[in-house]
């Protein structure tokens, strides 16, 4: 499973943008920015403004593309299992 750093670099790569892009739109110096991104060092305000940078959910970053279940496609209603 990768980590939210790598979850980071891939998302800003995917996005097109350099760090010092990325860097600027958090307000902060890309040299900042760079020793931060591989450990996913960031703020819930930052990880929601990459977020939108990179067009995806903040759970994608902090926990990745999630395969989620299809919801029980014959749900019992309590009443039913009295």
């Amino acid at each position: 499973m990768d980590s939210i750093g790598e979850r980071i670099i891939s998302f800003r790569k995917s996005s097109g943008l350099t760090q010092a892009n990325v860097a600027s739109a958090l307000g902060m110096n890309r040299s900042t920015y760079a020793r931060r991104e591989p450990l996913g060092d960031f703020p819930a305000e930052k990880i929601k403004i990459m977020a939108t940078l990179f067009g995806v959910t903040t759970d994608e970053i902090l926990h990745g593309k999630m395969n989620l279940s299809p919801i029980d496609q014959n749900p019992r209603r309590l009443s039913d299992s009295e």
